[in-house]
């Protein structure tokens, strides 16, 4: 045999043997180095570094100045590691040998709140490999269900934005779950600074970011975008990443941006049945509500805000538990939202000096729900602490409803009824949960003024002297002459 094949042929075994003891010191997969270099294919089973990706649409930054505080977006999220901006995501990851359950594998043991920032991909520092995981039996196809070797899981989870410990005044987050867990959950202890989303430190966690994507065996991890998480994954082609959809962990409330939609809306209720479904009524076409004011703001009871201002969040089920309003008697969380009529809608607003033609073209509220806010302005949302069902807000409306009547003398350069009318209500926040935005619907109930005329009975009249209901009349008598 030629001498310079010989080399390579040795090299090249010394080249797999190589891979074969790395694979097994940094991973253990299988308990004999001479199995491995024996049944294991370099390129199948060379140590293969596990890698991130996120699965976000592209969405532009709200966040002031990039900090922490306010709504985090996909550019929010891949902000630069320099230690004044969002530092990406923390990941803890759990390796195991059978299904991955929390109550049983309370302690991570294979990342522990691994921080991966971007830096024209997504990176970590701490670089950990894919378990092979394979059946010796068959090396071309690795299994879950190992008959030798044994099955090998990692399950990831992730919250967002990373901090290294709690740190409240800066990202809201008051804990993070030890190295040595020892609750069945990942909680993610979180003080809700305030309530306006600029604000508000946009806590995330993270779900499945990308289905089904294909394992070593070419089968499909089935599972939901969204809705599960990255849990019992085994070796991936080199070309997978584990991926993750980012959520949010509070719930959204009102609010608008230029380019968004308003979660902020007004309607007219004609002859309702209070039940809050728009009423079948219509209005008269001479008939006018337009909005003088918007106010919301909390309902307090004792004084004291009835908002959740911390709680747990557990990344590892997206569930709150233990919120708690303050005990404070500064009370919690504020919520203000004041609105003139130079903040409101033009098409609903009063305008500063009405003046319309006699045909009198209504403009205003109407029956179909309207936006609040201007086309071209913006207004932080609401952001709460999920759960529970003592969360109040009070509502009050100051609106005006105008009718043309011809008969009547002149309201604002139009011969109208003017009715000025402020209303006031409180309203449960109950049920919200997390990662959903909700708009706030303002029903104006008017009732139509109506008529109703019924003609009576004759009734029987005064009786005088007479007997019953008659009146006897005596008319004078002739008088007889004298004889």
């Amino acid at each position: 045999m030629n001498i310079n094949k010989q080399k390579r042929n040795i090299m090249k075994m010394k080249k797999g043997l190589f891979f074969a003891a790395a694979a097994v010191a940094l991973l253990a997969s299988c308990s004999q180095s001479e199995e491995i270099a024996s049944v294991i294919s370099e390129k199948q089973n060379a140590p293969q570094a596990i890698e991130f990706g996120t699965y976000l649409s592209k969405q532009g930054s709200t966040r002031a100045n990039n900090g922490y505080a306010g709504e985090i977006k996909t550019t929010d999220l891949q902000d630069a590691k320099d230690g004044t901006k969002t530092q990406g995501f923390g990941v803890y990851a759990f390796h195991t040998e059978s299904n991955f359950n929390i109550s049983s594998n309370t302690a991570p043991n294979f990342m522990v709140n691994e921080q991966v920032y971007y830096a024209t991909d997504w990176k970590y520092d701490n670089i950990k490999y894919w378990p092979n995981g394979t059946d010796v039996a068959n090396a071309a196809t690795p299994s879950k269900t190992a008959t030798d070797g044994g099955a090998q899981y990692l399950s990831f989870f992730a919250y967002a934005p990373y901090v290294s410990a709690g740190d409240a005044a800066k990202t809201g987050i008051t804990a993070i779950p030890a190295k040595d867990n020892s609750e069945a959950k990942l909680n993610i202890g979180y003080k809700l600074a305030g309530t306006k989303i600029s604000e508000v430190v946009d806590l995330l966690w993270g779900t499945r970011g990308k289905t089904p994507y294909k394992e070593t065996d070419g089968s499909d991890n089935t599972g939901t975008v969204g809705s599960d998480y990255n849990v019992d994954l085994t070796k991936q082609p080199t070309t997978e990443k584990v991926e993750f959809l980012f959520k949010h962990a509070l719930a959204k409330i009102g609010g608008k941006t230029a380019a968004d939609k308003s979660f902020l809306k007004v309607v007219y209720d004609i002859d309702g049945n209070g039940s809050g479904a728009v009423g079948a009524g219509t209005t008269d076409p001479k008939t006018q509500v337009t909005v003088e004011s918007i106010s919301i703001k909390n309902a307090d009871a004792d004084g004291k805000s009835t908002f959740y201002e911390t709680g747990k969040f557990d990344i590892a089920s997206g569930t709150w538990s233990e919120q708690k309003v303050t005990t404070e008697s500064s009370g919690g969380p504020s919520i203000n939202i004041s609105l003139t009529k130079d903040d409101i809608n033009e098409a609903i607003s009063t305008k500063a000096s009405p003046s319309y033609s006699d045909g009198w073209t209504p403009l205003g509220v109407t029956t179909a729900a309207t936006d609040v806010y201007k086309s071209d302005a913006t207004a932080d949302a609401i952001v709460l602490i999920p759960g529970g069902t003592d969360q109040k807000l009070e509502v009050e409306v100051e609106y005006v409803v105008r009718t043309y009547d011809a008969k009547l003398d002149k309201v604002d350069d139009v011969t109208s009824t003017k009715v000025t009318q402020k209303i006031k209500n409180v309203v449960s926040l109950s049920g919200l949960e997390a990662n959903k935005a909700y708009t706030l619907v303002i029903h104006l109930g008017l009732t139509s003024v109506k008529f109703s005329a019924t003609v009576s009975d004759w009734e029987d009249g005064y009786g005088g002297s007479g007997s019953g209901n008659t009146q006897e009349i005596w008319l004078p008598s002739n008088v007889v002459p004298a004889s």
